[in-house]
Parts: structure tokens; C-alpha cells; sequence
């Protein structure tokens, strides 16, 4: 009858189980994803960056209202209403608040701390795993009442249950432990539960050739807690970036904007001089002919006005599809503060020079990182397909011990255990499939180690490529900045000079149009320059990144210097052969000098 009432309660409390294990679930995994990430956190960034901008990973998808986050904006600024200021700061909140790309991102890198923890199952702890089934068994017995009664009918729950413990070993072994009872409960009748066995065992079984020790069976563990920290760097870069791609989208839409208003300049300048020109035209002073070119070139002008308002209105929904904000929001950009203060500040100087930024490239691009662990990953490789030619040679020993049935499972009869010690031997006379292994292997790690020079190569010419492109922005916005004032005095010029009649319209709107033109290469140059320097100095690691997405400049560049520390060949000297420990890091040497030529034409 107890045994009844048990199993009864046992039924219920499964299904009340049962039901709160989805829930229990989700924060049992948070709990071991977001370990994980604390734990590569610390080792890729310290334990200042985990109590400090690591701190607040979450990956609950929290948007902001934008009507309420412009509620707050619209108090702070005192305007009565309308459509709202939207300043780069408030962009970068929104972005890493409602941006579903970042979103996604912070997720992908959750499932692979949650895989993570997965694998390491059995390697750190005892790897737990059980199973039990049931059946329902209806036995009738025919006449088997007394002196050939009715029919008896016994409905009986047969059981089993079992455990297992698991142990994975570095060197190739394997400890299991495991449990086991099977019972039956009648239903019907008024017998206890009946135990029918029961079983305790444990196997430990090890490798001596094939895929013993040298750290073989923890090959494929460690790889993945490597590249696991990899992706904990490359999260922290993407911030840099995504807040530099910010950045970029918030005064692209800002360059469309001032590109509508030196428009609506523009019009408004050959408007006066197309009256001016009718004037004349009517007074017999010049040619009709004046007078239509004159009205030609502000329909002309007209028209760029609309097709810039167009790309304007594209350019700010995209805006606000990339900060996942509602593209109905009605939104306005700080403009032309915004603008009037990047032209106030000028091209800021960059901190390093050519060579300089190559050497901290090398030990901050997140591609090089990867390429390097991929030939050591295909060295190892090699090792691991030239282990597959041994013999497969396995030690095994076991025992088991049963229970004392029925009525005392919990008692174990060791003077009836079970031992046994095997010795395996296996190895496959057709070795094609190892040897085609081998050599692909092989193969494998001659490209990994041309990719690693390549992709090195590529690094040097992409910093090259930035430094260039950086000096040429400059050069081009100081350039622009002065064709702007030779163009505004230019068009001053001309108009005073077509009222008193020694200009013709012809000039007027040609100096108009270098005016317009010369404008929007002062602001695109700027832009293009600013923009370049961030994106260079995020791929150098020298941005830092908040909660809310706002950075600031490093003193110093951030590299991987954690991950060379504990991955010895992620250092760039590995793949340059030989270093000379006499010479200076690339960090010292690239820290040694506060400024680059770039700076120093700056201040000149």
C-alpha cells in the first residue's frame, strides 16, 4: 500500500517536474552561458573590463520606446514639441539598445558560451546521465478463483531506472560509473512493490596507442575553449566598430542634410541672378539668350534640390531601420550644429605613424588571430592523422556488483561481484582511408601556413591602404576648405560685379555652382577623414565602448596580448621566425612616439 501511495506521488511530482522544467531550464543555461562569458571575459579583457563594460552582457531584448526616449530628449533640450533633436549620443543608445544586428551578435556569442559549457560536460565534472521506462502489464488467469471461480486479473507497472556517471581523461581514458533497478508495483491487488534487480557497476577504460595521451582526446575541448575567447576579442572589437558604423550612418545622413541646404542656397543665389538677368534682358542690356541660360540652370538647380531631399529621406529611414527604431519616428539630426562643430574641431591628429600602425595591426587584427590559430590547428592535425596509423590497443577493467533482491536492493552483495580486465586489439589491414587523411593533412598545413603569410600581407597593406586614405582625406579637407573660401569670395564677387554690369550671368551661376560644389567637398572630405581615423583606430584598438554605446580614445592600444600569454602561438613573433627579446614589443615602440606625421602637419 506505501508502495502504491509512493509511486503515485512519484507519478505526480514527475509531471509537476515536468512542466517547470522549460523555465528552470532557461535559467539554469543563463547561468552557465553567462559564467562562461565572465570567465572569458577575465581572461581576454581582465577583471577591470568584467566589472566594468563586460559587466552588463544580457542578451534580454530590451528596446527602447523611442516616444518615450524622445520625451526625456525633448525636456532636456526645453523645445515645446514638434519633431525632436536627435543627437549622436542619444543614436548610440538607441543603437545598442533596439539594434536587432547587435542584438543578434550578442546572441550568437551567448550560444557559443552555452555550447561551450555543453562540450566541457565530462571533462571539469562527472558527466551525469539517466534514463527510466515503464509499461503497464494487464495479466489475467483464467479459473483462477477458488475451485475454478472467475477470472482474477493483476494490472502491474513494470520499472527500470539507471545512472550513469562519466568521467573523461586528458590522456584518452574513460571512468563510468554506473546504476540500475528494475521493479514492478501491483495496481490492484494489495502487494508492496516487488524488485525484481538491481545493479552497480564501474568500467574504466584506456587507450595505450591510438589516440592515447600526448592530449589527443582533448584536442577538439581545447580548440573550441580557444576559439571561444577569440569570439569573447572579436565581440569586444565589434563594439568598437558597430559604434564607428554609427558614427558613420549618423553624419552620412548629416552630409545628405547640408547637401539639401547649399542647394536651397544655391537656388536662392541664381533665383536673384536669373531677376537681376530678366531685368537686363527687358532694359535691351543683354541678350535673351542670357536670360534663358539663367532660368535653364535654376530649373536645373531645382531639380538637384528634389533628387537631394529624396536621397535625404532614404538615407534617414535606413538610419532608422539600423538603430531599430520605427521607421514612422519622426526624427531630426542635430543639424548643422553638428556639422559647424566637427568643422570647428578640425581633423583631429592620428597617433601613430605607418610603420607603426602595421606593427599594432599584427597584434590586434582579430584576422591574423584567427589565421594563426588555423596553422597551428593544421600542425596538430598533421599529428592527429599520423596517430590513425597505430594499432587501436585498449585497456578496459570492470566490475559489478548486484543488490540483495528482492527485498533489500539497497544492500550490495560484493562477495557475488563481477570482475573482469580485457585487453582490445583492433587495427584495419586497408589503411587508403588513413592514408588519404594524411596526406590531406599534410596539404592543409601548407596552405594554413601560406594564409597565415597572406593573410598577414593583407593586414600590412590594409593598414597601408587606411594611413593613405587617412593622409589623402586630410589633405583633400584642407584643400577643399580653402577652394570653399576662394569660392564664397568668388561668388560675392561675381554678384556685385553682374549688378554694376561687368559680369555676365554666365559667371554668376558658373561661380555658384564652384561654390555649391567646393562646399560639399569641404564636408565630404571632413567627414571622410573623421570617419577613416575611427574606423582605423577601432581596428587598432585604441577605442573604448560603454553600455550605451558612447567611446572615447585609448591612450593605448587594446591587442590580444591576454590571448598570447596563454596561446603562445597567436604572438606575432611565432610566425616571424626567431625574435630578438632585446627588441622592444610593438606596443612599446608604437607607444614611444606620441604623434604621427599626420600630427605633425596638423600643427603645422
Amino acid at each position: 500500500m506505501i508502495a502504491r501511495f509512493l509511486s503515485i506521488l512519484f507519478f505526480l511530482s514527475s509531471i509537476f517536474l515536468v512542466g517547470c522544467l522549460p523555465s528552470w531550464s532557461v535559467d539554469w543555461a543563463d547561468r552557465d552561458a553567462y559564467g562562461a562569458l565572465r570567465e572569458g571575459q577575465a581572461a581576454v579583457l581582465g577583471e577591470a573590463a568584467v566589472l566594468g563594460e563586460a559587466a552588463d552582457f544580457d542578451i534580454e531584448y530590451a528596446p527602447i520606446d523611442v516616444r518615450e526616449f524622445l520625451t526625456i530628449v525633448d525636456t532636456q533640450l526645453g523645445d515645446s514639441g514638434g519633431t525632436q533633436i536627435l543627437h549622436l549620443e542619444d543614436a548610440l543608445k538607441l543603437a545598442y539598445r533596439n539594434s536587432r544586428d547587435f542584438q543578434s551578435t550578442k546572441e550568437d556569442l551567448y550560444s557559443s558560451a552555452l555550447s561551450l559549457v555543453t562540450l566541457s560536460r565530462g571533462w571539469s565534472t562527472l558527466l551525469f546521465s539517466g534514463d527510466s521506462q515503464g509499461t503497464t502489464e494487464v495479466a489475467r488467469t483464467a479459473g483462477g478463483g477458488p475451485e475454478g471461480g472467475p477470472d482474477q486479473s493483476t494490472k502491474y507497472l513494470n520499472a527500470s531506472t539507471g545512472a550513469t556517471l562519466a568521467k573523461r581523461l586528458v590522456g584518452g581514458g574513460l571512468i563510468v560509473l554506473g546504476a540500475s533497478l528494475d521493479y514492478a508495483i501491483d495496481f490492484v491487488g494489495g502487494s508492496d512493490t516487488e524488485v525484481l534487480g538491481s545493479l552497480v557497476s564501474g568500467t574504466f577504460t584506456q587507450p595505450l596507442l591510438r589516440g592515447a595521451f600526448r592530449n589527443l582526446a582533448y584536442e577538439e575541448q581545447y580548440r573550441r575553449e580557444r576559439d571561444f575567447l577569440v569570439e569573447v576579442f572579436e565581440f569586444y572589437r565589434f563594439r568598437q566598430l558597430f559604434a564607428v558604423q554609427i558614427f558613420r550612418d549618423y553624419y552620412g545622413v548629416l552630409r545628405s542634410r547640408d547637401r539639401i541646404e547649399n542647394s536651397r542656397i544655391g537656388i536662392k543665389r541664381l533665383q536673384e541672378a536669373y531677376d537681376v538677368t530678366r531685368t537686363l534682358v527687358d532694359g535691351g542690356q543683354v541678350s535673351p539668350v542670357q536670360r534663358d541660360q539663367a532660368e535653364q540652370d535654376l530649373l536645373n538647380a531645382q531639380i538637384g534640390l528634389e533628387l537631394a531631399l529624396l536621397n535625404y529621406s532614404n538615407a534617414l529611414d535606413s538610419f532608422k531601420i539600423t538603430l531599430g527604431v520605427p521607421i514612422s519616428s519622426d526624427l531630426r539630426l542635430d543639424y548643422p550644429k553638428a556639422l559647424e562643430d566637427l568643422n570647428e574641431a578640425g581633423p583631429k591628429p592620428f597617433p601613430f605613424t605607418e610603420s607603426e600602425s602595421v606593427e599594432i595591426a599584427l597584434s590586434s587584427d582579430t584576422r591574423l588571430l584567427r589565421a594563426r590559430a588555423r596553422a597551428r590547428d593544421s600542425t596538430r592535425d598533421v599529428e592527429i592523422a599520423a596517430d590513425r596509423f597505430l594499432p587501436g590497443v585498449e585497456f578496459e577493467a570492470g566490475i559489478s556488483v548486484p543488490g540483495t533482491a528482492p527485498d533489500e536492493p539497497e544492500r550490495l552483495q560484493w562477495h557475488h561481484h563481477t570482475r573482469n580486465v580485457r585487453l582490445n586489439f583492433q587495427y584495419d589491414l586497408d589503411q587508403t582511408e588513413n592514408r588519404n587523411r594524411y596526406r590531406n593533412a599534410l596539404i592543409d598545413r601548407d596552405r594554413a601556413a601560406r594564409n597565415l603569410i597572406q593573410e598577414q600581407h593583407s593586414s600590412t597593406l590594409a593598414v597601408r591602404n587606411s594611413f593613405r586614405s587617412l593622409k589623402q582625406s586630410r589633405q583633400s579637407f584642407l584643400l577643399q576648405a580653402k577652394s570653399a573660401t576662394i569660392a564664397d569670395r568668388r561668388t560675392k564677387l561675381a554678384a556685385i560685379q553682374r549688378k554694376e554690369g561687368a559680369a555676365s550671368a554666365r559667371d554668376v551661376l558658373e561661380a555658384e555652382n564652384a561654390r555649391i560644389f567646393a562646399r560639399n567637398g569641404q564636408t565630404n572630405a571632413l567627414i571622410d577623414y573623421t570617419i577613416t581615423r575611427l574606423e582605423f583606430l577601432a581596428d587598432l584598438g585604441m577605442l573604448s565602448v560603454d553600455s550605451d554605446g558612447l567611446y572615447s580614445e585609448r591612450n593605448e592600444p587594446f591587442g590580444f596580448d591576454r590571448l598570447e600569454e596563454r596561446y603562445s602561438y597567436l604572438s606575432p613573433d611565432s610566425s616571424r621566425g626567431e625574435a630578438d627579446e632585446d627588441d622592444p614589443s610593438p606596443r612599446a615602440s608604437a607607444s614611444s612616439r606620441p604623434h604621427s606625421d599626420i600630427a605633425d602637419e596638423t600643427r603645422e
